[in-house]
């Protein structure tokens, strides 16, 4: 790299924040960006974010609108947070609720069920071994994140439902915010 460019890095993230997992998904302002079955069997677009049974994962899943056929686009990232642990990514095509993936590694392999409250499922990372998962609705700017980390410690993304992140690190944390397209900013 020349001299004076920053290094830059570009990761997918998982972002929750304290407490927005617990919000409550009979709030007005939130109900919007809550996902879940619609009434034709497809699941609400949105994004859920839970845990990995038996492990340290965490995992989010991204739901967008059913297409005329009732298909759906589904983006599943899961990660443990450890250097050269659990990381797959998964996208594929939900039908009515249901969705069946192999990550682009190829190494691991999802079964998912969203529900109106919830997504469930198992996944089956590289070990073999198969653990369910559990996921609610994630609100509050929640969501997986594509971000861009400088050099200088800033971080810059957007999220598969166009949420804005701008952090910088501070010491041992990063700080920072995230505003939602409408404009609430947490």
């Amino acid at each position: 790299m020349g001299r004076g460019l920053s290094r830059m890095a570009r990761v997918a993230l998982v972002v929750l924040l304290a407490g927005s997992a617990a919000a409550c998904a009979d709030d007005d302002d939130d109900a919007a960006e809550q996902p879940g079955t619609t009434r034709a069997g497809a699941a609400r677009p949105g994004v859920y974010f839970g845990a990995v049974g038996l492990a340290t994962d965490r995992i989010a899943l991204a739901i967008e609108a059913a297409d005329a056929a009732g298909n759906q686009r589904i983006r599943v990232f899961l990660a443990d947070g450890e250097p050269g642990g659990d990381a797959e990514w998964f996208e594929g095509t939900s039908r009515g609720g249901s969705a069946e993936l192999t990550s682009t590694s190829g190494k691991a392999r999802l079964e998912a069920r969203i529900e109106l409250a919830h997504a469930t499922g198992t996944v089956t990372l590289a070990d073999g071994n198969t653990r369910p998962f559990h996921t609610i609705p994630a609100t509050h700017g929640a969501g997986i994140y594509d971000v861009e980390v400088t050099a200088d410690g800033r971080y810059t993304g957007t999220s598969t439902t166009g949420n804005a992140l701008e952090a910088r690190q501070a010491g041992n944390f990063v700080e920072g915010s995230l505003t939602t397209p409408n404009g609430d900013r947490f």
